[in-house]
């Protein structure tokens, strides 16, 4: 096996648990699985593949939100400009309905698959900017 490119985070909990990566080479949206019962992420992801359309608009909204996530760090604007909380940026608010339309009504691979992420190997750290990843991934 052999670690891919990680497009995108749009959530993450002690690791990715959603957003886009390739997987055998074509771009994916990834989903961490959820245990009810043990009330916890499970290991397990599901993978959707996206089209080329979809990666690009999802790629300008993750852009949107690394350059507020650097303002963000360099005290530059505060916390509560965040723009995943809706009306802050209209571009990003755009972006979302129009990434959630697009993967609506597409169907999940028939197997969930685990996920090894890992930093990006030769980055420069910032000051709590999120690093970028890869992952790895393979059967359960």
């Amino acid at each position: 096996m052999t670690y891919e490119r990680v497009h995108t985070i749009s959530d993450f909990y002690d690791c990715p648990r959603e957003g886009i990566a390739d997987y055998q080479g074509r771009a994916h949206r990834f989903k961490c699985q959820w245990d009810s019962v043990a009330d916890d992420w499970t290991r397990t992801f599901a993978l959707t593949p996206i089209d080329e359309t979809t990666l690009r608009l999802a790629t300008e909204q993750w852009e949107l939100w690394r350059a507020w996530e650097r303002s963000f760090h360099a005290g530059r604007v505060p916390q509560s400009s965040h723009p995943g909380f809706g009306g802050k940026d209209a571009r990003y608010d755009e972006l979302e309905q129009l990434i959630a339309a697009r993967l609506r009504d597409l169907e999940p691979l028939d197997v969930l698959l685990v996920a090894d992420f890992r930093a990006v190997e030769g980055q420069q750290q910032h000051d709590r900017v999120a690093r970028e990843f890869e992952v790895e991934w393979r059967s359960r």
